[in-house]
């Protein structure tokens, strides 16, 4: 998911119309309240739940499963 997150930024920076000019701004505004609620603002919570639910595990587990595509490891779970 944090791949997917990171690529529909990118894209959405680049591309011209109207359209991916307003989820850019929803999603820089999402990620800025995501940041304020680290700050203990308490109206961004919801923010920072959505943000922090795909940030913390899934970026590691994102990171582990890349890791282990680029080296050709098949064997995940091991008995």
């Amino acid at each position: 998911m944090p791949f997917a997150l990171l690529g529909l930024l990118v894209a959405s920076m680049f591309l011209r119309q109207p359209f991916y000019r307003v989820a850019l701004v929803a999603q820089l505004g999402f990620y800025l309240l995501s940041l304020a609620a680290w700050g203990e603002i308490k109206l961004a919570a919801v923010a920072a739940g959505g943000c922090g639910a795909h940030v913390r595990g899934a970026e590691f587990a994102a990171l582990v499963a890349f890791v282990n595509f680029v080296t050709g490891r098949k064997a995940v779970w091991v008995r």
